[in-house]
This record gives C-alpha cells, structure tokens and sequence, in this order.
C-alpha cells in the first residue's frame, strides 16, 4: 500500500487518523471521485475506497477541468497524446486530451500515465460521479458558476465562500492554503463532518 507524507506534525497526523476514522467506509465504492487535483485521491484513500477515477495523481487548470467534467463520458472516451513541450517544461508528463491539459504529476512516464488514465477512465465511465474543486491555480468566480451548473453530486473545498456548493475551509480565510488540503488534514477535519460526507460522498 502506498503511504503518502502527511506533513508529519503530530497534530496533523493525529487529525488525519480522526478523519479516517470518521469517513472510512462512508465514500460510497460505486461512484468516482472526479477532483481538479490530488485531494479527491487523498480522501478514496482515507476511506479505504478502490481508486476509480481518472483524475487520480493528476492535477488540471480550473476552466480545463470544468470543460472536462461538462462533457464526460463523452471525454473520457477520447484518447490521450502527449504534449511534449509541457512536458519538458514542467518537467513531468504532461498530456492532452483535445485542448486540455492533463499534468500527471506523480508519473514518471507519459506511458504509464496514458495507462493509468486509461484503466480508471473505463471504471469511471461505469459509475456515478462525484465531482471535488478547489480554488487554487488561479479558479475565478467565473469558475464556480460553471461548477455550481454541474448536475453531478459536488464539493468545492475553498478559502472562502464560494457559492452553495462550497465548504469555506477555517483557516484558509486570506492566504492560499486550500490547495494543499491533501497534507493538511487539521484544515480539512472541522469541514468534512459526517453529515457532509454522508450527502456527498455517501450511497
């Protein structure tokens, strides 16, 4: 089983095993967890759920990501090519799927990318997705009111409020700490109470 760093402070970690301990089981095995970046993976593996997402280690631009979500599964049948410019700029495999961006940041080659992508697309394309935003890499109001027309199940985890499906994380209020919820587990525990698991993430 993979282990990620959780940042390593006692406080987080013992943040990280309540929040465990409080959704584990509670994300419904059935649906994919669709999310603009690592947080959604984060979270299946918080609660024990199987990987079924495409989106899994991989993070997306606001507007690529709300034009992917807008039009799957019609997207998720498409395939993936390479963008090697990207890729030697970022310095990880970056893809394309038409115009959008895919930055497989936690791959070490396109291929594997490609396969990973893929797999889960195929597992996605069979479930009820859920889809999870943040407002990080430059998400504008513009943004949230294209996520907020989505017919998905949704959350948007977000330093401030940013329509009727966003969680206003305590702590972020002011300063760009939402795109690191994935470590920061003392951030993210007071929002994801079991209510909002349940309704979201729940069967």
């Amino acid at each position: 089983m993979v282990r990620w760093p959780f940042g390593g402070a006692a406080a987080g970690d013992r943040a990280r095993r309540r929040l465990a301990a409080r959704i584990r089981g509670a994300i419904d095995p059935n649906v994919a967890l669709v999310s603009s970046n690592c947080v959604g993976s984060r979270l299946s593996q918080l609660s024990g759920a199987p990987y079924q997402s495409p989106t899994v280690n991989l993070w997306m631009w606001p507007g690529d990501f709300l034009t992917l979500v807008e039009g799957l599964p019609d997207r998720l049948s498409m395939p993936v090519r390479e963008d090697a410019a990207e890729s030697q700029r970022f310095g990880y495999p970056v893809g394309r799927l038409g115009e959008l961006a895919l930055m497989f940041q936690h791959n070490t080659t396109f291929a594997e990318a490609a396969a990973d992508w893929s797999r889960r697309a195929r597992r996605a394309m069979e479930r009820e997705i859920v889809v999870v935003f943040t407002d990080r890499d430059g998400a504008t109001d513009d943004d949230f009111a294209r996520f907020e027309r989505l017919p998905h199940r949704k959350v948007a985890l977000t330093a401030r409020p940013r329509g009727a499906s966003s969680l206003a994380v305590p702590g972020c209020a002011g300063r760009d700490c939402v795109g690191d919820l994935y470590t920061d587990w003392h951030l993210l525990e007071p929002v994801l109470t079991p209510e909002v698991t349940g309704r979201v993430f729940g069967p």
